[in-house]
Parts: C-alpha cells; sequence; structure tokens
C-alpha cells in the first residue's frame, strides 16, 4: 500500500500560487485546505508574496481576489554560480506560470 510521504518539491509558497492561479476568487480557507496548510501559513504567505511583487490582492466587496504577478522583481543567480545580496531590477519572479 502506497502512504503519503508528507513532502513536495514545491514550496508552501509555489502551491498557493498555482491554486490562487487556478481561482483567483479562492479564500484563505479555500487555499489552505488544497495547499494542506494552515490558514495563518497562509495569510503569512500571502504578506511575503506581496512585498516580493509576486502576489497583488484587491478587494471586491467582502471578498479578496488574488493575482499571481509573473514578472515580478525576484532575486536572479548571477552567472558562475554566486548570489547576489539584493533584488535585480528587471528580474522575473521565481513562480511557476499556470498550465
Amino acid at each position: 500500500m502506497h502512504q503519503q510521504s508528507g513532502w513536495s518539491f514545491l514550496t508552501g509558497h509555489a502551491r498557493m500560487l498555482l491554486v490562487v492561479a487556478r481561482d483567483p476568487a479562492a479564500c484563505l480557507c479555500d487555499i489552505a485546505a488544497a495547499c494542506h496548510i494552515t490558514e495563518r501559513t497562509v495569510r503569512g504567505i500571502v504578506v511575503g508574496l506581496e512585498q516580493a511583487g509576486c502576489l497583488s490582492r484587491e478587494r471586491h466587496g467582502r471578498r479578496t481576489r488574488y493575482t499571481p504577478r509573473w514578472t515580478a522583481r525576484g532575486d536572479k543567480p548571477v552567472p558562475g554560480g554566486r548570489n547576489r545580496t539584493g533584488p535585480s531590477p528587471a528580474a522575473p519572479c521565481t513562480a511557476l506560470p499556470p498550465s
């Protein structure tokens, strides 16, 4: 019998972006359930992704609509394998685009 191992190649951030890309009107509790993480964790991820420029949110009445920003700023590796200390002004968001 196959058992789930409890880990994934995708982070909670990536899973959340994929869920939001499929359903921008999903509420935080639905996103949490789809990602198998707590609603509190989703709130923290939303704040982090917003600050990184990878997610925008807009109020529509009592609901919030989330939109992934696939061309947001983010850290980009430097050729040669060394990492930069700050964000690159033209680097794409590291999130996966919707399929």
